[in-house]
């Protein structure tokens, strides 16, 4: 803004003149302030982004421990159907 330009400042309907240094710390004090809400924002975001990786995290896991189960039980039927053609006992003793 150049030196000796009229600023004026719109409230509601009506152009009101205000001097220039105010203006300017009006103004500075607006982007301050503006930087402030940004950096919040950006640490709101940080935090609601982590929570939501560590859920994603927590879920692979029980994901994981689910399939290792099921393939566990899957395996155990499969021996359990394997000795039982083969006429032994599952149970791990001695056949009888």
């Amino acid at each position: 803004m150049k030196e000796g330009q009229k600023v004026y400042k719109l409230v509601g309907p009506v152009l009101i003149h205000v001097d220039r240094s105010e203006a300017l710390s009006n103004v500075e004090n607006r982007l301050k302030l503006l930087q402030r809400q940004q950096y919040g924002r950006g640490r709101e975001h940080s935090a609601v982004e982590t929570t939501w990786r560590r859920r994603q995290r927590r879920r692979v896991t029980t994901t994981n421990r689910l399939r290792m189960r099921y393939e566990w039980e899957e395996w155990g039927e499969n021996v359990v159907h394997q000795v039982a053609a083969e006429g032994g006992d599952a149970s791990g003793g001695e056949p009888s």
